[in-house]
């Protein structure tokens, strides 16, 4: 059986579009040129045609000012603060240095660590305070680095604690559910020949750049720490893509929900 990525989806500059025309957003001229490049002279779909007629036509124009970040991206923003901020909490109650715990999950990827990575662990070095209670320390680390100047520790605990314990917005879920079944497919599929639950992920996958390889390979460290051998492998599948797209495997039930919908 193969299971593809739906189209909207695909780790391409096409789907990268298409996600930012579906959310109503403005497309940069360098997305549109590159998808336009991806398609070897076959022909875009036609809601990004329309985009590109009105975008030469100069019927599109680039919003001006700072424009507010989208709830999507705001998610995403504070899945990493999370990740770092739970990382560094475990660290620290263990008496490590405050980013052994992040410095560990980049060596077990093996390879070479991306510049993004690096300069992400010398934010956080630079950021740590030095002393102070355990949860105190960590989120001023996050917060300093993550966002200078413009957030505090104890803010970002208030704000971690909503966002871990709060429904993300209907929009993440309406761009995730693609991605819990195409993952789950795989999983469940992987779980039912009696193979790593992991194995092929991103088999024909090839990234485009380092950034998007660290991507995927954060992806699969994910999974790979969500593991569990315990009840029907149904479940288990579900519980993997639960810790990874729903804010952990206690929410195995929104991946259930997501996977079993009329839709799919």
């Amino acid at each position: 059986m193969t299971i593809e990525v739906p189209g909207e989806y695909a780790l391409s500059k096409l789907g990268q579009a298409k996600r930012q025309l579906k959310r109503r957003e403005y497309i940069e001229p360098e997305i549109l040129a590159a998808a336009l490049a991806e398609q070897n002279g076959n022909p875009l779909p036609d809601e990004i045609t329309d985009y590109l007629i009105k975008f030469i036509q100069g019927n599109i124009k680039k919003p001006r000012g700072q424009q507010p970040e989208p709830d999507w991206f705001k998610y995403e923003k504070y899945t990493v603060a999370a990740y770092c901020y739970d990382r560094i909490l475990e660290a620290l109650q263990a008496g490590l240095g405050a980013t052994e715990g992040i410095k560990e999950d980049v060596l077990a990827r093996g390879g070479a660590v991306p510049p993004h990575t690096q300069a992400r662990l010398k934010a956080l070095e630079c950021a740590d305070p030095g002393e102070g209670a355990p949860h105190q320390r960590a989120a001023d680390m996050v917060a300093r680095a993550v966002w200078p100047g413009l957030i505090s520790g104890s803010a970002l605990l208030n704000t971690l604690s909503a966002y871990k314990n709060e429904p993300a917005p209907a929009e993440i879920y309406h761009l995730v559910q693609p991605f819990v079944v195409y993952f789950y497919q795989l999983i469940l599929k992987n779980l039912q020949n009696d193979r790593p639950a992991t194995e092929g992920i991103f088999e024909g996958v090839t990234p485009e750049d380092e950034a998007e390889a660290a991507h995927f390979q954060n992806i699969l460290d994910a999974f790979k720490r969500a593991q569990c051998a315990e009840g029907p492998i149904e479940e288990q599948a579900e519980r993997m893509v639960a810790e990874v797209f729903c804010k952990g495997a206690h929410n195995w039930k929104i991946a259930h929900d997501m996977i079993h919908s009329p839709e799919n």
